[in-house]
């Protein structure tokens, strides 16, 4: 089985994140594919019931020299989207980008390999919760202790362009408290959505303030992602609420923004205001040495010249670089990811 239809299967496995079924019967194909190579094999249940796959090639060993990584779990899609198909030189398919052709990558490794694999120092990682914020990653690297002098995890980053850095994410959370009244005689109530969306005009100001037109936008933003309030039309709202999602270059934009942020609810008794978790942002020194090997090999073998990149959304590497390891993230040719139309270039997968 080649590349493309090792990607192909991978595919065909409809491993949405909480489908726990699924994942098992993924992870168990994988195992026969590999199974005639000399590597160790183990799974880890955690928690939070997903689940994690490793291949090493030293025996209960978690602190290789490199970490090959990538998770197994995809967003939902429609049926064709389970049905891979190639057309024009690109293979289509839900994770065919985001993430499953690093999976078929590594499993393509091994069997190439094949018995000179113990000769190399090197573990494969799987986890299968990371489009439902990765706490999988962050238990094998945090509680589970494990360690590398290097982590690759292609799930970031741009076309042959190294992600330097990612931003924060805050998710928050805004209440607004009101009166019910008749939507006749409202002057006998207070709106709780009025004074929700007086709240959210002073939030948007106050992001609005630090907006660069560039297209860079290295800059802290704000979403409104969810609103929702009241009960029927003819009567004044007495709740309503907004989910809001913040995203910071470094934690100390949070940070004066935290400042800001309560100062702006005191003009507004009526709204309390929530934190919903920060998801961390992380960075790499341009000078890391597995770094600087990778766009060697790809400079002297492929003629690529790689370049960087800033990430406005987070990844699994938030749990990763936080224990001082650095973390590699590239992307071959690409696009679509989460969409009807994700695809992978085939050629520059190879």
């Amino acid at each position: 089985m080649n590349l493309e239809e090792t990607l192909k299967q991978l595919i065909s496995f409809k491993t949405i994140s909480h489908d726990h079924e699924e994942i098992a019967r993924a992870y168990a194909w994988i195992k026969d594919q590999i199974q005639p190579v000399p590597v160790f094999v183990r799974e880890m249940t955690h928690d939070n019931g997903h689940t994690s796959l490793f291949i090493t090639t030293k025996e209960n060993d978690f602190e290789p020299k490199v970490w090959l990584a990538a998770h197994i779990d995809v967003v939902p899609g429609s049926e064709q989207m389970f049905t891979p198909w190639i057309e024009d030189g690109k293979l289509y398919g839900r994770g065919s980008f985001d993430m499953k052709f690093a999976i078929a990558m590594y499993i393509e490794l091994l069997k190439e390999l094949g018995m000179d694999a113990q000769e190399y120092d090197f573990g494969i990682m799987f986890t299968s919760d990371e489009e439902v914020l990765g706490e999988s990653m962050e238990i094998l690297f945090k509680k589970e202790g494990f360690r590398s002098e290097v982590v690759l995890l292609p799930d970031g980053g741009g076309t042959w362009e190294f992600e330097e850095a990612a931003k924060e994410a805050w998710v928050c959370k805004l209440t607004a408290h009101g009166r019910a009244a008749h939507g006749s005689s409202l002057w006998n109530g207070q709106s709780a959505i009025r004074s929700l969306h007086a709240c959210l005009s002073d939030f948007y100001a106050l992001f609005d303030e630090v907006w660069e037109e560039n297209d860079a936008h290295w800059h802290p933003t704000m979403n409104v992602g969810k609103i929702t309030g009241g009960n029927v039309v003819n009567q004044v709202a007495d709740h309503a609420e907004a989910l809001l999602d913040m995203r910071f270059p470094t934690p100390q934009d949070r940070m004066h923004f935290e400042q800001k942020i309560a100062e702006l609810m005191k003009q507004h008794p009526t709204v309390t205001f929530e934190s919903e978790g920060i998801l961390r942002g992380y960075s790499i020194d341009r000078n890391n040495s597995g770094i600087e090997l990778f766009a060697d090999i790809a400079r002297e073998k492929y003629g690529i010249e790689c370049g960087w990149q800033k990430a406005h959304g987070t990844s699994d590497a938030r749990f990763i670089t936080e224990q001082d390891i650095p973390c590699v993230l590239i992307w071959p040719k690409a696009a679509g990811a989460h969409s009807e139309h994700e695809y992978i270039d085939v050629a520059d997968m190879h």
